[in-house]
């Protein structure tokens, strides 16, 4: 008989401990089995640019896509 493993990977940003100047720090929570883990990563980014939706950055500009190419760098490793 075998148990059948839940994984996921999901990015958010907290908008409970924003900076200064209005940026949110970005988090990565993990599940498996029910356990959660919530990271932080080390990029903040102003509430307005966060798409909640496809958990990225807005837009098509170089700043945005570097960003989201590093959210999937760190979707990759935590694989």
């Amino acid at each position: 008989m075998s148990s059948k493993t839940t994984f996921s990977l999901v990015f958010y940003i907290n908008r409970t401990k924003d900076k200064k100047n209005g940026e949110c720090p970005v988090m990565l929570r993990i599940n498996i089995n029910g356990d959660k883990l919530a990271l932080r990563l080390k990029r903040f980014i102003q509430p307005d640019q966060w798409d909640p939706v496809r958990y990225q950055m807005k837009g098509r500009t170089t700043e945005a896509k570097v960003f989201n190419d590093y959210l999937e760098a760190v979707r990759v490793r935590a694989h």
